[in-house]
């Protein structure tokens, strides 16, 4: 009999929470990333932006297909409260 998968929720999908998902397996866990923002800006690059060497469109990507390609949910929310007792967050778009 399979074993079930852990439920893992992520609040945020800037640097720590989408490397965090990168390591997660989608065999072994169930992982939903929330972020209340579409895009995330690689803000390393923004020399390359300032010098005019890439424009700010080429920075920026979608969360949604990035947690995705990682085999995970995306949800495009913002977390406003997270209850430990019943292990859920509650969000502002429930």
């Amino acid at each position: 009999m399979p074993q079930s998968q852990a439920n893992v929720i992520i609040i945020g999908a800037n640097f720590a929470g989408l490397n965090t998902a990168k390591h997660l397996d989608a065999k072994e866990y169930v992982v939903t990333v929330i972020d209340s923002q579409t895009h995330f800006e690689w803000l390393p690059h923004i020399h390359e932006l300032i010098s005019r060497h890439k424009k700010a469109e080429q920075l920026r990507h979608n969360r949604q297909q990035l947690v995705e390609r990682m085999g995970h949910t995306f949800v495009h929310n913002t977390v406003i409260a997270i209850d430990k007792t019943a292990q859920s967050v509650v969000t502002e778009k429930s």
